[in-house]
Order: structure tokens, then C-alpha cells, then sequence
């Protein structure tokens, strides 16, 4: 279909087209008003379409119609300008119609499970890496080998790292791959994202009305992100789409908390036990905190559990088979144990195990915290639920049940630790069953090639019958990595030249607890003021001048020992400054064997 000059001023009439009229003067423009003008044409709701576009026969025709005339002035906008501003008009809204079509598509993917967080768009995988985590659901693979995948919040999961390797390497990029870590908050919908990749990346946030912006995101820093669309680029341009990697729509958490005050207040773990199921012990009261003032929160909501409440955890699951274990349940709180360091500690009951009272560790992520300590907190619970769910052994406590979602790790309930004051209250046969327990404990986490790196009186558990059971596996290692965390009266003196951890680190750190057992030393936190560990491999430090000084008094009453009896000999021979001919916890076995 053709069109004459004579149509031309009808489609482009100045006064039909009163927003984006133009005179001769603005045509003859040069600098900020030409630029003005190319603004002018490119907002032109009439040029915006690809119908419009093609009524346009030449570019004389276009530049013509502007002054309701079939001849150009030799003074107005040279032709090609005006193309090039047609075409950069029609490719934003090519760009703009992929912007809408991923978001479109990433929207109803994100609904397609009770649990996603995120939903991913990738261009330019090689098709293999997305199947890098058991949490990726919906995995999809287009003709023209664009991959679309969710990833799910489950109770397992603290965070998500999305690592895509490419088939070619992204425009202007030299990357083969990107790395990237998304953390979940567990007090809010906000997340982290953790730049991964060797080198600096671009985050791309849209907005509905396709505007959006460019933030430079360097290695390993943590950057706040909203639910809504982003985008990951290797480089930046007037073209975001074209520029992105990667799309992503993260999605606010699905997962809700209710919490309720029981009727009859708080029970006791004694009558708890007598209970068949959680109905019996718990009723709803009208006095409810909602979820949404929860949400408000910003903290961890199980913090603000307190003893005689319980608290639903639910998700939503309309028109839905969805069923996942320990996505939902009841939570109940009997009594706070522990409220110090990174954790708060209360006993309760877990409405999928009601045969048991636990210990339910929950990590104090609080919301006026910087960022970075999120990924602490999260590391920290990685680490000891890791660790945790692959151990076995009578003496070290068992995990039950977890909760990544609110930083909770559900335990076994166990007795009081050896943490009993300033003087030892322990009897010679209390001394000699901690001896073998916990020694059985540490010759099991050595087959295992774990080192605990924190023993410490607070950290063992123990009752006559059982004898000791270790806990707290929050900064545990595997033999012979780097941690700089831990307790300095427990801290091996080889830390003064080397931070790698090894199991003779925690033999060193068991036998400054047999010393407190066998009422040689008073309860070490009592004897002398901390120092920081970091410092004790300064020279000339005052943490190392502490640390020398505490490591005499521990070598003087070492000397002290009597060699007779085969307790204080092991102790002896567990605190040995060389670590190399230090005894291991199998060789704390066969002596006890072997003197018995």
C-alpha cells in the first residue's frame, strides 16, 4: 500500500499532532535544542508504532510533513538524522516488547510452586549448569535454546548461587561464567546479592514502565535487592535487555507466621511429654500477632517467640497438591535456655515430632545489622546444619529437624553443660566418664576429617548416664582450613603461627577442660579477661602477650599433674605445646584401655 505527498499532511498535520508540532526554527536547531528535537520525534505517539513507521514512503515525506509541505528547505534535518532516530525508536520498542514478554513469562512461571523466590531467564547458557542445585524447579529449555527456571525456598535453604556457564562469552565480556550468591532475609522481603564472578558485574533493576538503571556490583559485596524484575550485564548500554546475561524476577516470600498465645500459658517440658499430639498442649487464643505484623518486624520472627506462645508456620496452597515436609507446621516454645553469642535457645516442641522436646536454635539476625552480618548468620547456619545432618555418634548431639527460613535448627534436648561456675563440682568418676565420652566424640570427628574448633566447658553437655555429648558445630572446619573464630582460653598455642585447624587443636582445648573438671584451675573465663585471638599473631601484641601469659599458668599446672593416675596423665599428654607429638583422642582411648 502506497501513499502520495498529498496524503502525508494529513497523517503528520501539525494540528492533529499538537504535542509534538515542530517550526522551522526548531528544525534549523543545532546542540541542546537539537537534541530536544530528537527527543521530540521519538516521544511522537504516532511515530511509535510499526504501522505508523511504515506510512513513512521517504525520508523527504517525514521531515516534509512537519511543515504541512512536499519539499525540504535545504536548512532542515538531514534525512539520515531523522532514520536513525526512527530506527532507534523502533529497536527500544523491540526492547520493549522483550522486556514485557520476559516479565509476562517470569511472572506465571513464579507461580507455578508455592515456594519460589526467584524465576530465571538466560539467553546464553550452555543448558548444564542450571541443574546445579536440587532447589531449581520448572527447569525449561526453549527451541532457540533460552533456559527458564524457579528456584524454591525451602526449609533447607538460606540462600541460592546462581552459577551459568556460556556457551560464548557474553558481548564486550570475556566472562565464560557468572557466579552469583542471592541470600533470603528471614525477617524480610529484601535479599542480598553477592557478586561471585572474578570481576565487576552490572545489576539492572526495571521498572514496570521499562525504565531502569545500572548499578556497578564488585566482587564478593553484598548489595541489597527487592522483590521485582532485575537483570545481570557485563556491560552497560542504552539496550538493558540486550545487555542482560541474565533476568531474574525475585519474588516475595510465600511462607507466613502466626504467632499465638496458648491458653493455659506457659507448660513445662514435663507436661509436654505427656502429651499425645501438639493439639493437646496447645489452643488458639484470640490474641494473635498476624503474619503481616510480623512482617514488619524486619527481625527474625522467631525471635519474638516468647515462652508460652506457639507459632504457625504455613504456606499458602490454593488450587494446589503442593505438599513439601516440615513446610508447615506448629512451633511451640516452653522455656528460653540460652540467649548469648549469635543464638537464642529455647526448649519446644515441633507439631512433626511430638514424641520429643527440643532445643531450638534460632540465630538473633536482627534488621539494624549491616548486611554483611546476614551473611555471617547464614554461613553460620550452613555450616552447622551441614555438618550436623551427616553426624552420628552418641555423644554429640543430634539434629532433628531445621528451618532455614528462619535461621532455626531444631535439637535434641540435652542436659547441662559443664559450664558450672567457678569451681568444679565434679567428682573423680564425673572426670572419668567426660574423659572417655568426649574422647570417643573427638576420635569420631577425626575418622571424619572434622575439626570442632570451639570445645569449651559451655559447649558439652553431660549427665552420668550418657556422659558427654558435644554441641555447637557453628564455626566447626574441615581438618587443616583457615578460622580465625573460637575461644582464646581454649585456643591451641600453634594458632600463634598458623590459623589452619586441625583435631590436635581440639584435644588442646579438652585438655584445658579436664583441668577445670579435675579442680586444678578455676573456670578459665573466670581467670582471666579475653583477648582477641586475631591479635595473638601480631608481634609485640598486647593479645599476645595474654596469650603467653595464660599459656604459662596452663604449662605450670600441666608440670603439676600426677603421671600415676591415668586421668591427670592424659591430661598431661593432651597439653603437650608440640602439636605433632600431642596425643590424638585414639590414643586417648587406647591409654585408658590399656591402664584399666
Amino acid at each position: 500500500m502506497s501513499y502520495s505527498d498529498e496524503d502525508m499532511p494529513e497523517l503528520f498535520s501539525t494540528t492533529q499532532m499538537p504535542v509534538n508540532s515542530c517550526t522551522t526554527s526548531e528544525l534549523n536547531a543545532t546542540g541542546p535544542e537539537r537534541n530536544t528535537l530528537t527527543q521530540h520525534f521519538m516521544d511522537s505517539s504516532r511515530l511509535s508504532s510499526p504501522a505508523s513507521s511504515a506510512m513513512i514512503r521517504t525520508r523527504d515525506e517525514a521531515v516534509a510533513s512537519c511543515y504541512g509541505a512536499s519539499t525540504m528547505p535545504s536548512t532542515a534535518v538531514p534525512p539520515s538524522d531523522i532514520m536513525e532516530q526512527i530506527q532507534a525508536m523502533e529497536r527500544r520498542n523491540h526492547a520493549r516488547q522483550q522486556f514485557q514478554d520476559i516479565a509476562t513469562h517470569l511472572q506465571k512461571l513464579s507461580l507455578s510452586d508455592p515456594e519460589i523466590r526467584v524465576a530465571i531467564h538466560s539467553r546464553q547458557s550452555d543448558g548444564k549448569s542450571i541443574a546445579k542445585s536440587s532447589s531449581i524447579v520448572n527447569a525449561q529449555r526453549s527451541a532457540d535454546g533460552t533456559d527458564t527456571f524457579c528456584v524454591a525456598q525451602r526449609p533447607e535453604d538460606v540462600d541460592y548461587t546462581l552459577e551459568i556457564d556460556f556457551k560464548t562469552p557474553p558481548r564486550h565480556s570475556k566472562f565464560t561464567c557468572i557466579k552469583c550468591q542471592v541470600v533470603y532475609h528471614p525477617g524480610s522481603d529484601t535479599c542480598v546479592l553477592i557478586n561471585r564472578t572474578k570481576g565487576f558485574l552490572y545489576l539492572v533493576h526495571f521498572e514496570q514502565s521499562y525504565s531502569y538503571s545500572y548499578q556497578l556490583v564488585k566482587s564478593n559485596l553484598p548489595y541489597a535487592i527487592q522483590p521485582g524484575l532485575w537483570g545481570i550485564a557485563a556491560t552497560q548500554s542504552d539496550d538493558a535487555v540486550d545487555d542482560c546475561i541474565v533476568n531474574f524476577l525475585l519474588c516475595e516470600r510465600r511462607h507466613t507466621i502466626s504467632i499465638y498465645q496458648s491458653e493455659n500459658g506457659s507448660l513445662t517440658g514435663q507436661q509436654a511429654l505427656g502429651a499425645s499430639s501438639a493439639a493437646e498442649f496447645t489452643t488458639h487464643s484470640a490474641n494473635s500477632i498476624s503474619a503481616k505484623e510480623l512482617a514488619g518486624a524486619k527481625n527474625n520472627p522467631l525471635l519474638d517467640l516468647q515462652d508460652g506462645q506457639f507459632a504457625n508456620i504455613q504456606i499458602p496452597l490454593p488450587k494446589t497438591s503442593f505438599r513439601r515436609e516440615f513446610s508447615t507446621y506448629q512451633l511451640d516454645r516452653f522455656r528460653k535456655l540460652s540467649a548469648k553469642g549469635v543464638a537464642s535457645v529455647f526448649s519446644g516442641r515441633h507439631s512433626l515430632l511430638v514424641s520429643e522436646i527440643l532445643a531450638v536454635k534460632v540465630i538473633q539476625h536482627k534488621s539494624e545489622q549491616p548486611w554483611s552480618q546476614l551473611l555471617s548468620d547464614s554461613k553460620f547456619w550452613k555450616r552447622e546444619k551441614g555438618f550436623l545432618e551427616k553426624l552420628e555418634h552418641p555423644n554429640i548431639v543430634s539434629l532433628k529437624a531445621f528451618d532455614g527460613r528462619f535461621l532455626a535448627l531444631h535439637l535434641e534436648l540435652l542436659p547441662p553443660s559443664l559450664a558450672q561456675g567457678f569451681d568444679s563440682p565434679f567428682r573423680p568418676s564425673d572426670a572419668s566418664k567426660i574423659l572417655r565420652t568426649l574422647s570417643s566424640a573427638l576420635k569420631y570427628l577425626e575418622s571424619k576429617g572434622i575439626a570442632h574448633n570451639d570445645i569449651k566447658p559451655s559447649n558439652v553437655a553431660y549427665s552420668p548416664g550418657r556422659g558427654a555429648v558435644l554441641f555447637d558445630f557453628g564455626i566447626a572446619s574441615r581438618s587443616n582450613e583457615v578460622e580465625f573464630s573460637g575461644s582464646p582460653w581454649y585456643i591451641p598455642p600453634e594458632f600463634m603461627h598458623s590459623a589452619n585447624r586441625s583435631p590436635a587443636g581440639d584435644v588442646w582445648a579438652f585438655g584445658i577442660i579436664m583441668l577445670y573438671v579435675l579442680k586444678k584451675i578455676h573456670y578459665p573465663e573466670h581467670m582471666m579477661k579475653s583477648w582477641n585471638i586475631r591479635g595473638i599473631r601480631k608481634a609485640s601484641s598486647a593479645d599476645k602477650s595474654d596469650m603467653m601469659v595464660w599459656l604459662q599458668l596452663i604449662y605450670t599446672t600441666r608440670d603439676g599433674l600426677d603421671k600415676k593416675s591415668p586421668i591427670e596423665y592424659a591430661t598431661f599428654l593432651m597439653l603437650d605445646e608440640d602439636q605433632h607429638s600431642r596425643i590424638t583422642a585414639v590414643g586417648i582411648q587406647n591409654t585408658l584401655d590399656y591402664q584399666q
